[in-house]
């Protein structure tokens, strides 16, 4: 096998739709990695706009570039990429963010030192009108905290996400599209029942925010498909009300919608009570782990 046929290490992935304004840096970002055994996917999503002939302009052979006839959408263009995809890894990258130069090398050091971590992340920082902050979740490598994350928010921005390719065999599928608007977040829990997820506590991608992101223009839809991820995740935590509980966690958690009154609250605090106790008891928490997983569920307020 010659050196244009090997397999790379990394499939790096990217849907792009219409994504002209960002997609140039966002794709050199990722080609500028201090770890250069990737390939890079970039699916164009039947872009009305310049998306596809700025990326045709691109020369690197590390660049494939697949043109979908008709709009598939992200979780569309994002699987039929996966299923091409050649590494061992999978690393997802958005048309619109920027990578630091040394993700990919962070990443791929941890992965190979821990073979029981299936899906890696990393912190991020947010741009939004030309300023970069922090965003308010903190990565952490201890895989039980972060499976209790996962049942109350997501502490993992997808933008950041590498995992072992083989997983996919596992799931059957990488995203579901009757999951969409929150296809990530179940990608997550479904990943869960295979192996440990982590989040590296150092920022590696930027997540530029703007009025197109999908968190903003389907704040409804985003709640919905929450909720029904995390009602089956609670059906063998909650003894009973595991769908109340997942749209008290979905709305007034997750979306921070405000409490409308204090039959709601009481409900609400009911429902984190009895997701710390039973999540640390069936997950057999040790102390130091069960006091984490407690003092995170108190900062929920």
């Amino acid at each position: 096998m010659n050196a244009t046929t090997r397999s790379p290490s990394i499939s790096v992935i990217m849907a792009a739709y219409n994504a002209e304004r960002f997609i140039l840096r966002s794709v050199q970002t990722v080609l500028a990695q201090t770890f250069e055994d990737f390939e890079l996917i970039v699916v164009n999503d039947a872009s009305t706009d310049s998306t596809l002939k700025i990326i045709s302009g691109i020369d690197d052979p590390r660049l494939r570039v697949l043109t979908n006839s008709v709009n598939l959408g992200p979780v569309g263009s994002r699987n039929r990429a996966a299923q091409v995809a050649r590494g061992r890894y999978i690393a997802i990258a958005d048309a619109d963010d920027l990578n630091h130069p040394t993700r990919f090398a962070h990443q791929i050091a941890h992965l190979e030192q821990n073979p029981e971590t299936l899906v890696l992340a990393s912190e991020m920082t947010t741009l939004t009108g030309g300023n970069i902050r922090r965003t308010r979740m903190a990565g952490s490598l201890n895989s039980r905290l972060v499976d209790w994350m996962l049942h109350i928010g997501n502490p993992v921005g997808h933008p950041s996400v590498i995992f072992r390719a083989d997983l996919l065999q596992k799931l059957g599928v990488y995203l579901r599209d009757e999951m969409r608007y929150a296809e990530d977040f179940d990608f997550l829990h479904r990943a869960l029942a295979f192996g440990n997820i982590r989040v590296q506590p150092e920022t590696l991608v930027i997540y530029r925010l703007h009025g197109g992101n999908l968190t903003t223009t389907r704040k409804v839809e985003v709640a919905s498909r929450t909720a029904a991820v995390l009602a089956k995740a609670y059906s063998d935590l909650l003894a009973r009300g595991a769908d109340d509980g997942a749209n008290l966690i979905a709305r007034h958690v997750i979306a921070a919608d405000p409490v409308p009154d204090e039959a709601v609250f009481r409900a609400l605090a009911a429902t984190l009570t009895d997701l710390v106790e039973s999540f640390s008891r069936r997950r057999n928490l040790g102390e130091d782990d069960a006091r984490l997983v407690a003092e995170h569920a108190s900062r929920c307020w």
